[in-house]
């Protein structure tokens, strides 16, 4: 304690009351009853379902994009998570260099980023993620990426119309230039746990909410624009040891960055967060918006429920590939109220609106079932 200023074992007790404070605002911020209960109302659903089809036969936007409160204040700036994404992208090949560098020129431009080059790969990372206002204004970075053309890095973000406005405006310009999220493209969503302090059983449950939901979830990662999901060589399902993790370091070292959630970034700090790999590569900035969301979400309620001991989706284990291979069985399973179980229950754990529950029902209309692989 003479060499650190404070005695370890009083700020260990005052991060877990701080820890164990944060678990009881996050269960005020969950109502008593939610707008609508697609478990208990499965019309409710198909309305949500159906509408979305209507969309895309009329020609419009099948996800609708929130410019206001879209997280119902999960990512507020003002007790809510910060979250951070990587955006991959490829470039059409006779003029990659050209067209890498002309993004960065109109990001500048735009004032999304604080200089018109095109850094190495992690520069971010390595000069540490920072936040600002306006949505991160002068604050993203172009980076270049090994696997992929170009890499468009955010800061620490939050939930505002700014923030929003930039995303639209940055795929916007990347498009614009040919950039596309092909097949080998994925996006990364960072959501902060700056509240979880050092309890293993916090990121066990975010674990037993991914492991249960796997199949679900990776059917909401998948891009709607493309035929499949990019498999999961660099994100494979997390696996969950049957009692769970002793340590953070087990944690850490057993979930790392091929996993569909990596958890490399447990250190004990406040910098703390865990990191969505499932999700592809998406230009869209409505599919972003929706997968930031379950996000943000799943880490929420994963928080919210982690001392409880009841799993999430009703016990059930839904690897992938699950409804992948009841699909074959049963051609119209989405509109089925057994096809759909898994879905709406994940929404009723996650989201209490029914705007959430109503675009992510929309994303999963525009997606599908991923085979086992």
């Amino acid at each position: 304690s003479r060499l650190v200023g404070q005695d370890p074992l009083a700020v260990a007790k005052q991060e877990l009351v701080a820890s164990v404070e944060a678990r009881t605002r996050a269960w005020r911020r969950w109502p008593e009853r939610p707008e609508v209960s697609f478990t208990g109302d499965f019309a409710a659903y198909r309305r949500a379902y159906d509408q979305a089809v209507e969309r895309a036969v009329r020609g419009e936007p099948v996800i609708p994009y929130l410019l206001e409160n879209a997280t119902a204040s999960l990512a507020a700036r003002d007790g809510g998570r910060g979250f951070g994404l990587e955006i991959e992208f490829e470039l059409p090949k006779h003029n990659r260099h050209q067209a890498l560098r002309a993004i960065a020129r109109a990001l500048h431009a735009a004032g999304l980023t604080g200089d018109d080059q095109v850094h190495d790969y992690h520069t971010m990372q390595g000069q540490g993620y920072r936040s600002g206002k306006n949505g991160g204004r002068g604050l993203w970075t172009l980076e270049k990426d090994g696997t992929v053309d170009g890499e468009l890095v955010s800061p620490i973000l939050y939930d505002e119309p700014a923030t929003w406005e930039n995303l639209r405006v940055a795929i916007e310009i990347i498009r614009s230039h040919g950039g596309t999220a092909g097949a080998s493209t994925g996006g990364h969503v960072h959501v902060s746990t700056h509240d979880y302090d050092h309890i293993p059983e916090n990121y066990t449950s975010v674990l037993n909410y991914a492991g249960h939901h796997t199949d679900t979830l990776f059917r909401l990662g998948h891009n709607p624009e493309r035929e499949s999901h990019r498999g999961v060589e660099q994100c494979q399902p997390n696996r969950l040891p049957a009692a769970g993790y002793e340590s953070i370091a087990r944690v850490r070292n057993l979930n790392t960055r091929k996993s569909a959630v990596n958890m490399e970034s447990m250190k004990r700090t406040a910098k703390d967060h865990v990191e969505f790999r499932l999700w592809d590569g998406s230009l869209d900035p409505a599919v972003i918006q929706s997968q930031v969301k379950v996000s943000l979400a799943l880490v929420e309620a994963a928080f919210r429920n982690a001392t409880l001991g009841d799993l999430p989706n009703l016990g059930r284990l839904d690897r992938l590939g699950t409804h992948a291979e009841l699909l074959k069985l049963e051609p119209g399973l989405d509109l089925t109220e057994r096809g759909s179980m898994s879905f709406r229950v994940l929404m009723d754990e996650l989201f209490w609106r029914a705007a959430d529950k109503e675009q992510l029902t929309a994303l999963f209309a525009a997606t599908r079932w991923v085979p086992a692989t």
